[in-house]
């Protein structure tokens, strides 16, 4: 079986902030059910909504370890946060 990783965000979307009383603070994207883990191994969402984003990452067990898929978000969150030298000055991705 070969073992790849999906990245999907959904495009830019208008969400009215208020509905009634109720008000909207964040959409979670779970994309798991689009993109099967038993073969893709490890999915990550991205939705941006109210300016906040919201990451979910997926994975399953019998294809990546708890401890590698910690280690995938620590990177993801360091390059989300422009930290590209560091990530590949600490060797943690390849140039």
């Amino acid at each position: 079986m070969k073992i790849g990783t999906a990245l999907t965000n959904l495009t830019r979307m208008k969400f009215t902030k208020m509905y009634g009383d109720l008000e909207l603070d964040r959409l979670i994207l779970q994309p798991g059910g689009g993109f099967p883990l038993a073969t893709v191994g490890l999915v990550i969402g991205a939705v941006t909504c109210v300016n906040k984003l919201s990451l979910t990452i997926e994975y399953a067990e019998e294809t990546i370890s708890t401890k590698l898929a910690q280690r995938i978000t620590k990177i993801a969150i360091k390059l989300l946060l422009g930290k590209f030298t560091e990530v590949i000055m600490n060797g943690q991705i390849e140039s």
